[in-house]
């Protein structure tokens, strides 16, 4: 019910994927590794080039007349039905545990969970390997001392890491179900424990192995440079602080929240955000998760059987914690994806007294919060969004590079993550950020705009920057937030931009501006560009 109205606001990587089928069509690419077998989502760039001559030859013109965006419908689909898979089988497995009406509410819930829809509307790996997740644990409760469900179990956990390999962080939690669901003796239960774990172990090392052989991996250090491709220079700071808000994400559209939490938090001179302010458009919603959290933490560990699944949740909950804290980044809801089935099985096995009206009322008021991010009728967004890029069409040719200061920037996300969009039927012009705060080269900014810009007038095309950042303070609608990253200031973009030379402007105030080809500005670039 809640995929038919609407439409994902950040589809991840789905345009990088679909560049890899792309290329791996054409017979040519730049990376030293095959295009199609990367490591963190070993199976999905297959998948999408075993799809992609139906999704070419299926795709109407009308929707959109770019090969990469038939074949990322193409991804699209597969997420949509695995969304679907995924809902049919919670329902069941929440249905044999509390009934069809407790079902009925969690999976609803799950339905409207903002991570959930995200990536279940998106063309990302994120919900297919949930399914085979799910699909292990439904299969273990259909018998759980069964020894073919156990190997089926630990295959199609195997699988779901091959999508996407964190999902290899669940496994543990899905080993111990026989043990903690039936208590067993130590013996047996580290039998089957051992029998899941070794399964799903020797599927994902005969995978990684033969997707690292077809990406064209060859020796020890070969091994070592695809795995490093995988995580593309991201690292985050603050990593405790950003989980706080990060983890609610899982559930909740936050939006713009974040940005809101972290002016308030790091005190940002520009934008000054008070406690109450925080508290009216945010801390509310963080408040809201957390109890629910605790609603259903507290109703598992009334009851034997609650607390069996308790267990089971923390098996699963403790790594992918760990993982988006400690080794990656904890600011996106897909990093926490994989223990969501988990924690609701805990809520649903110990289903009782207070807790389950908390839970309930929060469920019932997902769709309430996370509305106005999905469906476009919500929403005023696209109405602006079509404004500016009319007005980008009217100024700047269609290859020219349009340049905002952070991925922040509301325009800069709708060209790159809405593709999907009737707006971009004929495609959108190409993007690029001037600070990558995450990345772990955030600090060559400028080399790396001069290198770019450079490039791109080696090809007969412009660079566009927003007109904004040249200003001493930045606009609002840039979403900057002074301190996010503790070596760059607003003041070393402005100083930085304002000794380049412009000759031409869009209309609008809040659009953009062109960088004039002078030979004072190809001085200063190519200074950079050679260090």
């Amino acid at each position: 019910m809640s995929l038919a109205p609407s439409t994902s606001p950040y589809i991840g990587d789905t345009q990088v994927y679909a560049e890899s089928v792309m290329q791996y069509r054409a017979g040519q690419w730049s990376s030293p590794f095959h295009p199609l077998w990367e490591f963190g989502h070993l199976l999905w760039r297959p998948a999408g080039a075993l799809l992609a001559p139906v999704s070419l030859h299926v795709v109407p013109d009308s929707w959109t007349t770019l090969d990469k965006v038939k074949i990322a419908y193409g991804l699209l689909w597969m997420s949509f039905v695995a969304a679907l898979g995924v809902g049919a089988l919670l329902y069941d497995l929440f249905r044999r545990l509390a009934g069809w009406k407790v079902a009925a509410l969690l999976t609803f819930g799950v339905a409207w969970a903002n991570g959930f829809l995200l990536y279940a509307l998106s063309g990302s790996s994120y919900i297919p390997g949930l399914l085979f997740s799910v699909a292990a644990v439904w299969v273990l409760f259909g018998g759980m001392q069964q020894r073919w469900r156990q190997l089926t179990a630990g295959v199609l956990a195997a699988v779901a890491a091959l999508f996407w390999f964190p999902y290899i962080l669940t496994i543990p939690a899905l080993a111990v179900i026989p043990w903690a669901w039936n208590r067993l003796t130590l013996r047996e239960g580290g039998r089957i424990l051992l029998l899941i774990g070794l399964t799903a172990a020797a599927c994902i090392l005969a995978g990684m192995t033969a997707g690292a052989l077809a990406a064209g991996v060859r020796e020890p250090a070969e091994a070592v440079a695809w795995y490093q491709e995988a995580p593309h220079d991201w690292q985050q700071n603050r990593r405790w602080v950003r989980a706080v808000s990060g983890i609610p994400r899982l559930l909740l559209d936050l939006s713009r929240d974040g940005i809101v939490m972290k002016r308030y938090v790091l005190r940002d001179p520009f934008q000054s955000t008070g406690f109450w302010d925080l508290a009216r458009q945010s801390l509310w919603k963080l408040a809201w998760f957390y109890a629910f959290i605790g609603a259903m933490l507290w109703m598992a560990a009334r009851t034997v059987r609650g607390r069996a699944a308790l267990l089971v949740a923390v098996s699963a909950g403790i790594p992918m914690l760990g993982f988006a804290i400690f080794l990656f980044e904890p600011s996106s809801a897909e990093r926490f994806l994989p223990m969501l089935p988990f924690l609701l099985l805990a809520g649903a096995a110990g289903w009782s007294g207070a807790g389950r009206w908390v839970a309930g009322l929060f469920l019932v008021s997902l769709p309430v919060i996370n509305a106005s991010a999905f469906i476009e009728a919500c929403s005023d967004v696209p109405a602006a969004m079509a404004g500016q890029l009319e007005d980008v069409r009217q100024h700047a040719e269609p290859d020219d590079l349009l340049v905002t200061v952070t991925f922040s920037d509301p325009f800069a996300q709708w060209l790159e993550q809405r593709i999907f969009h009737p707006s971009l039927r004929q495609g959108a012009p190409p993007t690029y950020q001037l600070l990558f705060l995450a990345s772990t080269k955030a600090e060559q900014w400028r080399e790396d705009f001069a290198l770019r810009t450079l490039q791109q007038w080696e090809t007969g095309k412009d660079v566009w920057i927003r007109r904004g950042a040249l200003r001493d303070r930045p606009d609002t609608m840039l979403q900057w937030v002074e301190g996010d990253h503790p070596r760059i200031r607003w003041a070393d973009v402005t100083a930085f931009l304002t000794q380049l030379g412009f000759d031409r402007t869009t209309e609008r105030p809040d659009g953009f501006t062109r960088v004039a080809k002078t030979e004072n500005n190809r001085k200063i670039l190519e200074a950079l560009a050679i260090r």
